[in-house]
């Protein structure tokens, strides 16, 4: 008799990769083994012999038979068993195939649980490169200025990375690491008073690139000029060290009758103002001079002075009694015009050195 069945398909190599843990990959015990098609037939013809030799077998006198309701298993019905029962193995391998593997369970199960590094935080607070590192900021209002320098939004970027703003140079202490920052050359007080002590005198835009790359630039390629020469006009100077030595051994008189203004205590009058940087410079300020003229007079013959600097306000006699003791009578003009160049100039040589010049 012949007898059909069909073949189950061996199991392909990827569901043989994604089994559960704990089963074993590519083996199966003898009970859940799929008949061959050998054993089919010897199985068959088996049963056919134990139902044909059931009605012969007596057992204590009693006769052993199928039960009424139990017909003899026949061809067909073997058979259809088989048939039945290699679909059965069929569907569970379809159900098996078809169930998540264990792979897809742990990858799904690792993205459910996926944790996600943070990136490390970028530290927002700037670097302290101007520490210990005092500024003064000073600029002017000029003609056809085109400048990106504004004296609030430096200190903004000076102060956030541990530098100090001062107002001025008056209260530096000696050896302080000091910077005057402006967008270029000036004559005002700040500006001069750095030249008078050797303070460096930088462009703004240092300040920039130091925060754009934050650390500490040299100062040295962004140095300003300390200014332009009265007598070679377009002229510019480099800076210089002065501090000390510009005025050494020179004794100098800062006179003026003018006074400074009361509406504003701020401001400074022409003493206050240059005592300071001629004090810098290295020279002997003449003081405690008598009131009054005749006085001021008697005091010059009897107490020599290299060098008298006033305004228009200065007296002409007392000009004369100066220069007739081999002193000069000069204006601010002829002192800033000598810390440009770093050099003393001739009073002669340019009418606006003189005292009662109005610059």
């Amino acid at each position: 008799m012949n007898v059909s069945v069909e073949e189950q398909s061996p199991p392909s190599q990827q569901s043989l990769a994604e089994e559960k843990p704990g089963d074993v990959v590519g083996s199966e015990s003898e009970g859940d083994k799929p008949m061959t098609t050998q054993e089919v037939p010897e199985i068959i013809n088996g049963a056919q012999q134990d139902l044909s030799s059931s009605n012969d077998d007596k057992i204590n006198g009693t006769s052993v038979s199928a039960k009424q309701d139990e017909e003899p298993v026949t061809g067909s019905q073997a058979d259809q068993s088989v048939a039945s029962q290699n679909g059965a193995q069929q569907k569970a391998a379809t159900k098996d195939s078809s169930a998540p593997t264990n792979g897809t369970n742990e990858s799904n199960a690792d993205s459910d649980n996926i944790v996600i590094a943070e990136e490390p935080k970028v530290s927002t607070q700037p670097t302290a490169i101007f520490g210990n590192m005092k500024f003064v900021l000073t600029s002017a209002t000029r003609s056809k200025k085109n400048s990106d320098f504004t004296k609030r939004d430096y200190r903004t970027k000076i102060e956030e990375r541990g530098g100090e703003i001062i107002d001025d140079f008056s209260a530096l202490q000696e050896g302080a690491k000091a910077f005057l920052i402006a967008d270029t050359y000036y004559r005002t007080h700040k500006y001069l008073s750095a030249l008078s002590l050797s303070v460096p005198c930088v462009k703004h835009n240092w300040i920039q690139d130091c925060v754009s790359k934050e650390t500490l630039l040299d100062h040295t390629p962004y140095m300003l000029p300390a200014g332009e020469s009265t007598l070679e006009v377009g002229t510019t100077y480099n800076w210089k060290p002065l501090k000390g030595s510009l005025l050494h051994d020179k004794r100098v008189w800062v006179y003026s009758r003018s006074e400074p203004s009361k509406a504003d205590e701020r401001t400074l009058g022409f003493v206050d103002i240059w005592s300071s940087i001629i004090g810098n410079l290295g020279a002997t300020l003449v003081k405690d001079v008598p009131n009054g003229l005749p006085e001021k007079l008697e005091y010059c013959r009897t107490n020599p002075v290299d060098i008298l600097l006033s305004d228009t306000t200065c007296e002409q006699t007392l000009a004369e009694a100066v220069e007739a003791d081999g002193g000069q009578a000069v204006s601010s003009e002829w002192v800033i015009q000598a810390i440009v160049t770093g050099e003393l100039p001739e009073v002669s040589t340019c009418e606006r050195f003189r005292f009662n010049s109005a610059g």
